[in-house]
């Protein structure tokens, strides 16, 4: 039993349970749309930086990001954690590496308030 002088600190909030990361389906539009572009890589990513979908070229473009067996495909864990990356990037590591954080973290500060 506490003391009467003895403050036990202010209270501690419950922890909300962390989410499940689920796969993000994309609209058929944008599928069809993807799958259009036969003259162009190209990808749709959330703010995660989690490659969502991509047509051929761009998976052909970006095809050391599929190599890795994690799933979603994410550019910022290939970045920052796969030794090859720096081969692959074409910008310098630290630039492509400030927008990377950049864009997590933008995504990271709105996600506490929801």
């Amino acid at each position: 039993m506490p003391t009467p002088w003895t403050w036990p600190g202010p209270p501690v909030p419950p922890r909300r349970p962390a989410r499940r990361r689920t796969a993000q389906p994309i609209r058929p539009a944008l599928r069809q749309l993807l799958d259009a572009m036969t003259d162009a890589p190209a990808f749709i990513r959330n703010g995660r930086l989690d490659v969502l979908a991509t047509n051929r070229l761009g998976k052909a473009l970006y095809w050391p990001l599929f190599q890795d067996p994690a799933r979603p495909v994410n550019m910022a864990r290939y970045q920052f954690l796969n030794s090859g990356a720096e081969q692959y990037m074409t910008e310098r590591p630290a630039t492509s590496a400030r927008r990377s954080t950049a864009a997590v973290t933008v995504v990271a500060r709105s996600a506490t308030y929801l």
